[in-house]
């Protein structure tokens, strides 16, 4: 694989930051606060490299201030963006914002995924310059150290370990997380990109698995980044749960059906296992002030359960 070689003369990398939006005035400003505080300089074969990025906030119909706080953003930050729409679409949300970048990397962020430090730009995107791979997605962290479910998910799949996937050991990686990309926080080539068709269309939920396998069988290779990180996580009830993971759930049997040729095994046990053990670690850990009734303590130990079963029920329906 060749070095990235669409440096400029001034030494300057395009990044285009897109973030799809829709009720989020309770996180966009952090998120936009953390983007701009970014390192914009890196080290790259014996000379410094800059990053000239733009922020594209793409929102489909927010009725809580989320547009007022982007708006407000951009009378003092230039480089943003703000597009409107009427309507939300995992796919073809994005797909939008990758068609309308200028960025020769794009970067994918959810509004709700907060960068934990100023590296985490740097550190998504510089596999990439160096060679390494076609795409990159980010470590994702608990927002808050909570005894629950979701906190404990995070950080059974996502681990301090960088990985670099490919056809060779993708099926190992996926077997013991459960995920192949992540558009929570994510960079893609905006060639490669564009040679794939973006994400998916037919594709509702999960596009970003799907948009990985096309990845994979076309021998383009993606890099898993411990060192760039996102606080993320939904600190949701067993109903919400329940139907966000029926919708996984469903979401995988389409990408199935789309790609019968793709091996494919999780280990669904181990996965269990894993989030059990952090879920307990974290009883120990985590803020004493908050609920620990013995129902909810029961809720939160069963939830893995529910949450598998919703899963394949959702597969199968």
């Amino acid at each position: 694989m060749q070095r990235f070689d669409q440096l400029n003369k001034n030494d300057e990398i395009s990044v285009s930051i897109i973030i799809p939006t829709y009720n989020e005035a309770e996180n966009i400003g952090t998120t936009l606060n953390m983007i701009v505080r970014q390192k914009q300089t890196l080290c790259f074969n014996n000379r410094m490299v800059s990053i000239n990025p733009e922020i594209i906030v793409l929102d489909s119909g927010s009725t809580d201030g989320t547009i007022d706080i982007v708006r407000a953003f951009q009378s003092t930050h230039n480089f943003v963006r703000l597009v409107t729409l009427k309507r939300f679409h995992h796919s073809l949300v994005r797909n939008l914002g990758g068609k309308i970048a200028r960025g020769v990397f794009l970067v994918f962020l959810n509004a709700d995924a907060i960068p934990a430090n100023e590296y985490w730009l740097i550190n998504l995107i510089k596999p990439m310059i160096m060679g390494i791979c076609d795409a990159v997605f980010s470590r994702q962290i608990p927002r808050k150290k909570l005894f629950h479910f979701e906190s404990a998910k995070v950080l059974a799949v996502y681990s301090r370990t960088s990985v670099l996937i490919d056809k060779n050991n993708y099926i190992r990686f996926y077997g013991k997380h459960g995920i192949l990309f992540s558009t929570v926080s994510c960079a893609i080539k905006r060639s490669i990109f564009e040679r794939l068709g973006g994400f998916s269309k037919n594709v509702r939920i999960n596009e970003d698995q799907e948009f990985a396998i096309r990845l994979l069988k076309q021998g383009f290779r993606i890099f898993y980044s411990a060192k760039s990180i996102v606080y993320h996580s939904h600190f949701e009830g067993l109903r919400k749960l329940f139907w966000r993971y029926f919708r996984f759930g469903y979401g995988w049997r389409t990408i199935r059906n789309l790609h019968r040729d793709f091996k494919l095994k999780h280990n669904s046990a181990s996965m269990m296992y894993r989030t059990l053990k952090y879920l307990l670690s974290i009883h120990d850990l985590a803020n004493k002030n908050e609920d620990r009734s013995p129902l909810y303590i029961i809720s939160q130990l069963i939830t893995p359960i529910i949450v598998t079963l919703a899963f394949l029920v959702g597969f199968n329906a």
